[in-house]
């Protein structure tokens, strides 16, 4: 009996210790820890509670928490204070530089791409410069209009000296030049000069007066020169009017159908003059615009999964199926494209992206919005450096000049393009 009195007053003590050990837990637990789990489903696995940082320690942020998928975003700014009509990208001992003219004063400007620092390359002012082609190293072409007339002059200077009391000197261009380009690869330019029956093709240096390659019943004609060997010629775009698409040879002039009887036809040839870029408009759906991708070894045709117009787009120099280009984040209603666009009618808001015609992906390049509001972007006038880190622009909508960092990942995620016809 005595052992029995031991063993119970034994348990009563292990009883009492227990619930008050229970009770203390229980004054220390917040309600939400007891029962079901709220919230977010990553709430369930904190199964002791989270913790709760320090009013006067900020939170840690948790690393290993942000999705391996998070896009790297490009970084941008502007590279102009006031508007400009061309800028390229030059690359003096491995630093990467941009060069534009101010629309206002003809002004040539050189800044760094990672820096903003800028010094002026000229001197010489020539007001109201509309277009700009540049012709090697140390030539430039400037084309505006006459003062007080419609004239067009195009003007081929020379950037005398190297500071920045340097001069741009050379010589003035037939009058009246309806269309221009340079071949990216010499100093050698070419331009369509009017004549009673059509138009002449001209190829012309600095050195080197002009001479004639070809002539066609044609006026209304826009050049590409994607190949040192091959220009191209596609007919001024309307989406009331079939187009039409030439490669010609930049040494005899001898002239190629590529593309014809398209309604609205742009078009933008890759480097290897093997992949055109080409929009067209349909009638049906109300008069919509499509992008498509013209393949000229095999001569067939993909559609791409969103419209643009091609001239906002620019082709890699080192991966032919890829492009970089400015894509419209809404089409605008009741408008025609691409006649109401070159007018001025309306603007885009573009985004910026990687699209590989080869494999059938795209991918937007997403940018850090950090440091400033990012404004509407209606891009044109689009370059690759060449090493293609940096991505260059002006916005049409105010002719400011812009410059893209592009980001490095070792992974990129893309979206597959559809199927087409030509698939199935």
């Amino acid at each position: 009996m005595k052992r029995l009195y031991i063993r119970l007053s034994f348990g009563i003590v292990i009883l009492f210790i227990i619930g008050f050990l229970v009770l203390l837990l229980a004054q220390n637990t917040s309600p939400e820890e007891v029962g079901a789990p709220s919230g977010t489903e990553s709430s369930r696995f904190f199964f002791f509670g989270e913790s709760t940082p320090s009013e006067n320690q900020p939170a840690e942020e948790n690393t290993d928490l942000v999705s391996p998928r998070e896009p790297a975003r490009a970084t941008f700014r502007q590279i102009s204070p006031n508007p400009i009509s061309g800028a390229r990208f030059v690359t003096v001992d491995d630093t990467v530089f941009i060069e534009y003219v101010e629309r206002a004063t003809g002004h040539v400007i050189r800044t760094a791409a990672t820096t903003t620092e800028t010094f002026r390359r000229t001197n010489t002012t020539i007001p109201r410069i509309q277009e700009v082609f540049w012709n090697g190293d140390d030539h430039v072409i400037l084309r505006y209009l006459r003062e007080g007339s419609d004239d067009i002059q195009t003007f081929l200077g020379r950037i005398t000296g190297t500071s920045s009391e340097s001069s741009l000197v050379g010589d003035f261009l037939p009058i009246n030049i309806p269309t221009l380009v340079s071949d990216p690869l010499s100093t050698t330019f070419f331009y369509l000069q009017p004549t009673q029956s059509g138009s002449r093709g001209i190829t012309q240096t600095p050195t080197r007066a002009g001479s004639q390659i070809f002539s066609l019943p044609f006026r209304e004609l826009v050049p590409q020169w994607p190949h040192s060997q091959i220009l191209t010629l596609t007919t001024k775009a309307s989406a009331r009017t079939a187009g039409h698409m030439w490669f010609v040879r930049s040494d005899t002039g001898e002239l190629q159908r590529i593309l014809k009887d398209i309604r609205g036809l742009t078009t933008n040839t890759n480097p290897t003059a093997t992949k055109i870029l080409y929009s067209e408009v349909h009638s049906q759906p109300s008069n919509t615009t499509f992008l498509s991708v013209y393949d000229t070894l095999t001569e067939t045709s993909a559609s791409l999964p969103f419209v643009t117009l091609p001239e906002k787009c620019t082709w890699s120099r080192t991966n032919p199926h890829v492009a970089y280009c400015g894509i419209p984040e809404t089409l605008p209603e009741d408008r025609t494209i691409p006649d109401a666009w070159y007018r001025g009618s309306f603007s885009f808001k573009d985004s910026l992206w990687r699209v590989d015609v080869g494999l059938g992906t795209t991918e937007q390049v997403p940018l850090d919005t950090s440091i400033l509001n990012q404004p509407q972007f209606d891009i044109t006038n689009i370059a690759l450096d060449s090493t293609e880190r940096f991505v260059l622009f002006i916005n049409k909508e105010d002719g400011i000049g812009w410059i893209l960092q592009l980001p490095i990942e070792e992974e990129s995620v893309s979206d597959p393009l559809p199927p087409t016809t030509e698939d199935l």
